[in-house]
């Protein structure tokens, strides 16, 4: 019996990193989506991607896929959060709660705060919605408002997760490469759990975006990541 346990979970290991093997290579394997650049219903009364690209979107979950739909020109509807809340995804059963702050802007990939007959209900219907890092959130209507606000608030990026050559681009600001710094340092004192790492994270997510709508340029991807 005592040498059964230790084999039994020397196999248990095994098969565990055979199914991660397997779900990592049919995640490789799946066909590639690009990046939107256009509504998949123009002149609807809110633009937004089709919904394989949604699908994608939640899935992968790409910050190097969401700054560049976040750009300034692109046809995508921005929203801001009213107060801080705390929402899931509701396209995945496993989807953890977020928290969102007071004027965060997202964008918007599905709008369900229509009625059929196109009519618009206040305070009611949902929206599920993209974040500056990528992430997928539902959002009721009575949540959002639509008029940017002075200063706009973005939620925080995961700086090590952005692709090379989108961080390369992104340090041709000094601003940015000071910010990145700060955080660097703030993440490693404190712990990455931290909240004054969060913190950190937050004020380079808001440098990032004010450089990006002052023209700031990133390499195009043509594949969501």
């Amino acid at each position: 019996m005592t040498t059964f346990r230790p084999l039994f979970r020397r196999a248990m290991t095994l098969v565990t990193a055979l199914i991660a093997i397997a779900v990592s290579c049919a995640a490789s394997a799946a066909p590639q989506v690009e990046i939107p650049r256009e509504c998949a219903k123009p002149g609807a009364a809110t633009c937004a991607p089709d919904k394989r690209v949604v699908k994608r979107l939640c899935q992968r979950k790409s910050q190097d896929a969401a700054l560049r739909m976040f750009k300034p020109g692109t046809p995508w509807k921005r929203l801001y959060i009213r107060d801080n809340i705390e929402t899931r995804y509701s396209g995945s059963r496993y989807a953890k709660r977020q928290a969102l702050r007071t004027a965060e802007q997202v964008l918007v990939l599905v709008d369900r705060a229509q009625s059929k007959g196109g009519m618009t209900v206040s305070g009611y219907g949902n929206y599920d919605v993209l974040r500056f890092n990528g992430h997928c959130t539902t959002v009721m209507a009575s949540d959002l408002f639509q008029f940017r606000p002075t200063v706009p608030d973005f939620a925080p990026i995961r700086w090590t997760r952005l692709k090379s050559k989108t961080r390369k681009a992104l340090l041709k600001s000094k601003g940015i490469t000071w910010r990145a710094g700060i955080r660097k340092n703030i993440c490693k004192s404190y712990g990455k759990r931290s909240l004054e790492c969060e913190g950190a994270r937050l004020d380079l997510a808001r440098l990032v975006a004010e450089r990006l709508h002052k023209g700031q340029a990133i390499p195009i991807l043509k594949f969501i990541p």
